[in-house]
């Protein structure tokens, strides 16, 4: 008897210890306030509460011309307000905020990789902006994050056009230390991938690498142990993609949304349990698109702001609002 019940609690120790399916949340969508313009490849973020987007790229009307963006858009009083420009187009940049402020290193135009980077303030309702100490070397098209006052930057294209394995932080308390040179990621170098904070990891996943002659989709996936400065390998994403928008809900699910591979561009939005790595999907943006903004609005909503709807150099204007269900 005594074995019996033994055995019995083992199974169900056992039982709750199997690490679940990605169900834990539902959303619903809805159609967000129309950029004045569409753009891809931008920086966003909430200043208070007021959504703050700048940068970017956008084609003319012939699809002859790229434009790198370089004004600065804000959600206020109900509609969308330009505000300051910086004195040169942006885009591809690596960017994250924090509620105070939004941080902004590397990116290019057509003449340049930047190693600049900024920080932007809201202070009585004007747009102040102060230099960072610049990033070591001049990155575009990697993905920025903020954890535990850190601003992290990973991956992406050199001034060379070589992809990069690289993880940099700026403590954001104490920028004039400089940026700190992390341990880079295990896997091949790459750019175009997701990055999110959640808990006291970073998660990198999928990306765009050049390989010799051959370009490939990436599926997998790592966490980043900002204590120990220490990468782990996890199970592979169920698809490959580059260019998503992400974002963590909590400590242990992420939302990713759009993304491309292979020509194709998405509109699904997935949830992304960091336990396993298995995933669920939530539903569908209101237009497929990549290099878009997925900027977290409070705890239970996020915009998923323009981006990139297929390869014919178009830019939407179109925002998406994903809100959590009670």
């Amino acid at each position: 008897m005594r074995f019996s019940i033994i055995l019995r609690a083992l199974i169900m120790l056992l039982l709750f210890s199997i690490p679940g399916k990605a169900t834990a949340y539902s959303i619903s969508v809805t159609e967000g306030p129309a950029l004045p313009q569409g753009r891809g490849a931008h920086a966003a973020g909430v200043l208070g509460d007021k959504m703050v987007v700048l940068g970017g790229t956008n084609w003319n009307e012939k699809r002859t011309e790229k434009h790198w963006l370089s004004d600065c858009t804000i959600y206020l009083d109900g509609i969308w307000q330009q505000s300051l420009s910086f004195p040169i187009g942006n885009g591809e940049s690596m960017y994250c905020h924090d509620g105070q402020a939004i941080y902004i290193a590397g990116g290019r135009n057509d003449a340049e990789v930047f190693r600049d980077a900024y920080r932007l303030c809201l202070i009585a309702g004007k747009l102040l902006v102060d230099k960072l100490p610049p990033l070591p070397v001049a990155i575009h098209g990697g993905a920025g994050v903020e954890l535990n006052g850190k601003f992290y930057v990973s991956c992406g294209f050199n001034k060379e056009g070589r992809q990069t394995s690289d993880l940099w932080s700026l403590d954001i308390a104490k920028p004039n230390a400089g940026w700190l040179r992390c341990r880079p990621l295990p896997g091949c170098p790459r750019a175009y991938p997701a990055l999110a904070a959640s808990g006291q990891y970073l998660y990198l996943l999928g990306g765009y690498a050049r390989l010799q002659e051959n370009t490939m989709c990436l599926q997998d996936a790592y966490r980043y142990d900002s204590q120990s400065n220490e990468w782990k390998c996890l199970p592979n994403l169920p698809w490959p993609g580059y260019a998503w928008s992400a974002a963590a809900i909590d400590d242990n699910y992420i939302l990713l949304a759009g993304g491309a591979a292979y020509g194709n561009i998405s509109k699904d939005i997935w949830l992304v349990n960091t336990q396993d790595m298995s995933t669920q999907k939530l539903g569908e943006a209101i237009i497929q698109t990549c290099t878009a903004s997925l900027v977290k609005v409070d705890n239970k909503t996020w915009w998923l702001l323009g981006g990139e709807p297929d390869v014919n150099k178009s830019r939407t204007n179109k925002v998406t609002v994903i809100k959590l269900n009670d």
